[in-house]
């Protein structure tokens, strides 16, 4: 009965005293100065991950606009002529690109270095359950502390029960310094790695972007080749006169 009065004590203290992190967070700077930290590092690199995933779908959205555009232009195009073999060429290779598009291999670089930039937003998911043990661990310790205090400043000290539950109040005490110290340091390893990702998450960003520009230029050359071998006629073009 004794065991289950206490954890059920424990357990409101816990109710009252954690209404937000803030109450449970260590009192400890260099804790919190790596935590903000860290926090920005992965605010920043999550959004850099967030733009790469939009321009992969801006660059396959691009193509597909202009596999539709070439599409039209050949079935609308009404005479039988040198441009209506350029349409249909034109429909031909956005359709391959297209399909290169959807089916980008896992082994392209880029790809390759974004998952090793995700790989490590991922250990801060863990080093967030770190914090998590770690603030209950923080709350076990003033569960202790304020037990004691309240203890030792009773009218009528029990001699028995203080040194019971200073025993108890050590033993949470050295936990608790055991878990702040290991996060601490899991966080100077963590953050220590942030100028390689970050350099990471610049070049898989600007490598995806050369690769599709890169893939599109070389495929749709003999279109641009057409363009630019009719492009003088086209602007010598005059309208409104007679033929």
């Amino acid at each position: 009965y004794r065991k289950m009065l206490h954890g059920f004590k424990k357990t409101v203290f816990k109710a009252e005293n954690t209404f937000g992190v803030a109450q449970s967070e260590p009192e400890n700077h260099e804790f919190l100065e790596y935590k903000q930290r860290i926090a920005n590092v992965v605010r920043s690199l999550s959004e850099n991950m967030l733009q790469l995933d939009k321009q992969e779908k801006q660059w396959n959205a691009l193509v597909d606009e202009q596999r539709i555009q070439a599409e039209n232009f050949a079935n609308l195009y009404p005479d039988d002529d040198e441009l209506r073999k350029e349409a249909k060429k034109a429909v031909e290779i956005l359709n391959h690109v297209s399909k290169i598009q959807d089916a980008t291999p896992d082994t392209q670089n880029y790809l390759k270095i974004s998952g090793k930039v995700k790989k490590y937003l991922a250990e801060y998911t863990t080093l967030e359950s770190e914090y998590k043990r770690l603030y209950d661990a923080k709350v076990d310790f003033e569960f202790y502390r304020k037990k004691l205090d309240d203890l030792e400043n009773a009218k009528r000290p029990n001699g028995e029960k203080i040194d019971r539950n200073m025993s108890k109040f050590e033993d949470v005490r050295a936990s608790y310094e055991r878990q702040l110290e290991g996060v601490v340091s899991k966080q100077k390893q963590f953050y220590s790695k942030r100028t390689e990702v970050f350099q990471a998450a610049f070049v898989c960003y600007w490598l995806a972007h050369g690769t599709h520009m890169s893939n599109l230029a070389k495929n749709i050359k003999p279109v641009l080749d057409f363009a630019a071998s009719k492009e003088k006629a086209s602007l010598a073009l005059e309208l409104g006169k007679e033929a």
